[in-house]
């Protein structure tokens, strides 16, 4: 087994920016997000040429995802695991307009915003997307896996690649635009090697 890398990237911003997106909005990604998320793949595939790409299905992720994939002759992989949590009824909406709580709600493991995706389900699907992606991975030198997903979704594999509680995940925050990288050498823990933002 040797190291490998993986970089969690967070689409760019969206119409919808703001407010809660999850899987029933499907916003494209702005013309300036695409611009944006174009240079950032370019810029980490030039840092560390990326082996294997996936990405969430929804629009604002698979729009950048496709073009990159496309200009570098590289597979990609559209996994709905990688999708952000079901805000159900909460959906699009701004969180000025809901409950105090929702923020607690969406830590509660047994709970969730209303009409949508429990967190324990969240997290499952999340962890299995993980295991997916990072199978057969360390059998070579320089590997280097790039998910590119959402907010939500990178907080909940973020607990999963590092050991690490939800609520202290969840507050490792990646801008739209921004990611992270991760040393792996499993089983141990990964190793959070650099976070970078595109906005404030």
């Amino acid at each position: 087994m040797k190291p490998f890398t993986v970089t969690l990237l967070r689409h760019g911003d969206t119409p919808l920016s703001g407010r809660l997106i999850g899987q029933r909005s499907d916003p494209p990604p702005t013309a300036a997000a695409q611009v944006q998320l174009a240079a950032t793949l370019a810029q980490l595939h030039a840092r560390q040429p990326i082996t294997r790409l996936a990405a969430s299905p929804l629009l604002r992720c698979r729009a950048p995802a496709e073009a990159f994939a496309c200009a570098h002759g590289l597979a990609l992989t559209l996994d709905a695991d990688l999708a952000e949590i079901d805000f159900g009824d909460w959906d699009a909406a701004d969180p000025l307009t809901l409950p105090a709580d929702w923020s607690v709600r969406c830590q509660d493991p047994s709970s969730g915003p209303p009409g949508g995706e429990r967190i324990v389900d969240f997290r499952g699907r999340c962890a299995r997307a993980w295991a997916r992606h990072c199978a057969g991975l360390g059998e070579q030198d320089g590997e280097h896996l790039l998910l590119l997903s959402h907010g939500g979704v990178i907080s909940a594999l973020l607990a999963e690649a590092m050991a690490m509680p939800w609520p202290l995940a969840r507050r490792v925050a990646v801008a739209r635009g921004g990611w992270l990288r991760l040393s792996c050498y499993p089983p141990e823990p990964a190793w959070l090697l650099a976070l970078e933002g595109a906005d404030a």
